[in-house]
């Protein structure tokens, strides 16, 4: 697996699969060992270059870590990792580190995943997730052994943190102008310590009045289901019951009425408020924007949201004798079919899913945004004309 720096830590970029056996060959010729170990046997130094490299006092190797790792370990000792992987100075920070009291006095066990990942030319051992002995959560290689053969369309992803196994129905629907292939995105966090979360998913597709398709990708911000990690003894058995059968619309009570009304909403708004888009690029540009890859903000949202860039061009001088308020209310034309189709077909970033899935979700909280300006919008306009025939 290839690794790209970030700070003092490496980020594995992961791959994306069309099938079970796929991505477990891939983590098992990436799996190296499952380390058991007291905290307090764990030491850090690190190399000519300023990274971080972990090993016990009970072995003689020393491993690189990731940042998924990093933070795990972090969370145990109770120091912030951004500070860890930030600070300048390497010798306080190492002093800090092997010098912490819970370090130095916890009996706490870890298990400690190690994989092997290719840095510049090398190939090193790499410290992927720490986490407590009785933590619930399996490797991923054991996690794709274990279930069950799913019968519907999947698609498996492992990036640096999590495994996101996508299920997609059978069950697709077309209207004149619009067609859905719905899903669900479940989220196994094998390198964190967050908890399991399943995620509705959809490829939409719609038609502009010349006939031209704009398809996209979204995962929504809504949770179907949350597995709770601090509920050890069921969080596997759980994990497992959600491949016991096949997924369908039935799990997704409402769910068709809400594309719907994304539909109708992208559709039918031409416009929208400077306000609502600034922040839309904001989120657009943060999502390639994280963990060490760095993209130039302002080109990014040239090629994303040209709409809002030229608008802010043009009227330059206006906006800079206006106030806040005014600003914020002027219209922007847009047709937003246009913008989700750029943003999920534009990656800076393709061998690295985890920026795939960053995007999807940024379109998801994007569509859940317009839905609710524009709820407002028509609750207010109903009160108002309610308001009207009750005066007269």
């Amino acid at each position: 697996m290839k690794c790209y720096r970030f700070g003092r830590t490496l980020v594995p970029e992961g791959r994306v699969f069309e099938n079970k056996h796929l991505a477990l060959q891939f983590c098992r010729e990436n799996q190296k060992a499952i380390l058991i170990c007291e905290l307090t046997n764990l030491r850090f130094s690190s190399d000519d270059e300023g990274m971080l490299k972990l090993k016990t006092i009970l072995g003689s190797d020393s491993y690189f870590l990731s940042n998924a790792a990093l933070k795990g370990i972090c969370k145990l000792i109770k120091v912030p990792s951004n500070y860890i992987n930030g600070f300048p100075g390497r010798d306080l920070v190492l002093q800090n580190l092997n010098s912490n009291p819970y370090l130095v006095s916890s009996d706490e066990r870890v298990r400690i995943f190690v994989q092997k990942a290719t840095f510049g030319n090398d190939e090193h051992d790499v410290v992927v997730a720490v986490h407590p002995n009785n933590d619930p959560v399996i490797p991923i290689e054991q996690i794709l052994e274990e279930i069950p053969t799913i019968n519907q369309d999947a698609r498996f992803i492992v990036t640096e943190e999590e495994l996101v196994i996508d299920l997609f129905f059978d069950q697709n629907i077309k209207r004149g102008d619009y067609t859905i292939s719905h899903g669900v995105s479940i989220h196994y966090p094998a390198h964190t310590s967050k908890d399991i979360l399943i995620h509705p998913l959809c490829i939409l597709g719609v038609y502009s009045r010349s006939g031209e398709p704009f398809d996209f990708e979204f995962e929504e911000p809504k949770k179907l289901a949350v597995i709770k990690r601090r509920e050890a003894e069921s969080f596997m058995i759980n994990f497992m019951d959600l491949f016991s059968h096949e997924w369908s619309w039935a799990d997704l009570v409402g769910r068709y009425e809400t594309y719907q009304q994304y539909v109708s909403i992208i559709t039918s708004l031409g416009k929208a408020k400077l306000e609502l888009l600034k922040v839309f690029k904001s989120r657009i540009t943060s999502s390639y924007n994280y963990k060490g890859i760095r993209c130039e903000g302002h080109l990014v949202a040239k090629e994303l949201i040209p709409e809002v860039m030229e608008f802010l061009s043009a009227y330059r001088d206006e906006l800079q004798v206006m106030e806040p308020y005014e600003q914020n209310n002027m219209l922007v034309n847009i047709y937003f079919p246009l913008l989700f189709n750029r943003i999920d077909t534009f990656h800076l970033a393709d061998d690295n899913p985890y920026f795939q899935l960053r995007s999807r979700q940024a379109i998801g909280y994007m569509l859940s945004r317009l839905l609710n300006e524009v709820g407002i919008v028509r609750e207010i306009a109903e009160k108002d004309r309610a308001g009207k025939r009750w005066r007269e």
